[in-house]
């Protein structure tokens, strides 16, 4: 069962939570009750999510561009074929 807990951080809190959640990449409901369970607790938070998506994430950036490289080939490949017909 899941439940529904509001809390009123001033502006600056807002942002630095924000910040955090996005450079972890993790939406901000998820690092709130991280960083509750953190301080209860008192474990230090460990990066391995952010560290893995980062790897996922340059893996994709990756593939996107040997995907291009191979659509540009094909598309000069296609151009000789019609060049030469």
């Amino acid at each position: 069962m899941s439940h529904h807990v509001a809390t009123y951080p001033t502006e600056e809190q807002y942002e630095y939570w924000k910040r955090d959640a996005d450079e972890m990449d993790i939406p901000m409901s998820e690092y709130v009750e991280i960083m509750v369970q953190a301080g209860r607790s008192k474990i230090q938070i460990r990066t391995e999510t952010d560290s893995n998506r980062r790897s996922i994430r340059e893996q994709r950036d990756d593939l996107k561009e040997e995907l291009d490289h191979a659509r540009r080939r094909i598309e000069q490949l296609e151009n000789r074929l019609i060049e030469e017909e």
